[in-house]
């Protein structure tokens, strides 16, 4: 059976980047059917944990980067 497949175009809340996160067509549904019910791992299991983070705080792999990376130079002074 063929696997369809989307992306989904989501932008970032720091930077403005728009973002393209491919997902199965199932994946998809689900997302839109159960996010309140399931954990976005469980969800999109196969799209990588920095694009799945997008999903839940809107914050792209580079942003968030910097972000961690700031942090962690915080807790080191």
């Amino acid at each position: 059976m063929e696997t369809h497949m989307i992306e989904r175009r989501v932008r970032c809340v720091t930077c403005k980047k728009q973002v393209c996160i491919p997902m199965k067509i199932e994946e998809y549904i689900t997302f839109c059917t159960k996010r309140s019910e399931m954990s976005i791992q469980d969800i999109l299991p196969d799209v990588d944990p920095a694009l799945r983070e997008m999903f839940l705080s809107g914050i792209c792999p580079e942003c968030f980067a910097k972000i961690k990376e700031f942090e962690e130079e915080e807790e080191d002074e």
